[in-house]
């Protein structure tokens, strides 16, 4: 994609973003008392060395990665944080397992540990696959149990 064209779908993402808030703002409704509250975790999982930047994978055992999550209950709204970046397949799945209709996932809250890959870009050896530094089949499961640990301390 040239510069020019690269500007024009950045600029139709703003207008749709935009028209989308837009759409949603009627239905936000403020509440005069409003519970708020907080828990947080680390994880610590085993780790393995990134590709180099070269682009030749070097998927050697690494150091092990510790995430921290965090889960905040506004009402009847959730944040749950972490510090990484799962793909969309695996942000998606963490979500379902909240009970909570509105529950948003904020990304690289604090210090990155860097991608989380789901288990086909493992198999398809995607990007994110090659520069994750959380050894395969590790991720997703323990983020998962550790969101549903930190989702009942809300209650």
């Amino acid at each position: 994609m040239d510069e020019a064209s690269a500007f024009k779908y950045c600029g139709n993402l703003g207008k749709r973003l935009g028209l989308d808030a837009l759409k949603i703002s009627g239905r936000i409704r403020t509440e005069e008392r409003l519970e708020i509250r907080a828990a947080e975790s680390f994880i610590t999982l085993p780790g393995q060395m990134p590709a180099d930047l070269s682009g030749r994978p070097r998927m050697a055992q690494g150091p092990d990665v510790t995430l921290r999550l965090q889960a905040v209950r506004l009402g009847t709204n959730i944040l749950l944080g972490m510090s990484c970046a799962p793909v969309c397949p695996v942000g998606m799945r963490l979500k379902k397992i909240s009970p909570y209709k509105s529950t948003v996932l904020v990304t690289h809250a604090g210090e990155s540990c860097g991608y989380i890959a789901d288990d086909l870009g493992c198999e398809r050896k995607t990007f994110e696959y090659h520069r994750m530094r959380v050894q395969k089949g590790y991720a997703e499961p323990a983020l998962q149990e550790e969101f549903r640990k930190l989702l009942g301390m809300l209650e």
